[in-house]
C-alpha cells in the first residue's frame, strides 16, 4: 500500500505542477526521476481499488503485491501468508475486475 501511496501522491503533485498551483517546485532530488506518464490512469486505478476493497480487500492486497511492490506470485503468497494458487486466482480475478471497472 506504500507504493501506491507514493505513487498517488507523485501523480498529484505532477498534476498541480502543471496547473500552476502556487505551490514551491518539488526538490529534484526528492523527485529521484520518477514521473509517471499517465497520471490519470494512475488514479484511475487508485480510485478502482477503493472501491474494490469495499467487495474484497484481499484482492487489493494481491494487485498492491504484483503491481505497485512488483512481487512475483510467490512473494505475494509469502507476504500474505496464503497459497501462490490464492495468489494466482486472486489475481487473475483483480485483472478482471479492474479491466471491466476502467474500461479496457
Amino acid at each position: 500500500i506504500a507504493m501506491r501511496r507514493i505513487l498517488v501522491d507523485r501523480v498529484r503533485a505532477q498534476f498541480a505542477i502543471k496547473r500552476g498551483s502556487g505551490e514551491n517546485p518539488l526538490d529534484i532530488d526528492e523527485i529521484q526521476d520518477f514521473v509517471v506518464e499517465d497520471e490519470q490512469n494512475v488514479l484511475n486505478v487508485h480510485e478502482a481499488l477503493q472501491a474494490l476493497s469495499m467487495l474484497n480487500p484481499r484482492l487489493v492486497e494481491i494487485v498492491e503485491c504484483r503491481f505497485f511492490a512488483g512481487y512475483s506470485e510467490s512473494q505475494a503468497a509469502e507476504a500474505l501468508g496464503i497459497s501462490e494458487r490464492t495468489v494466482q486466482r486472486n489475481w487473475a480475478t483483480a485483472r478482471a475486475w479492474l479491466k471491466k471497472e476502467l474500461g479496457n
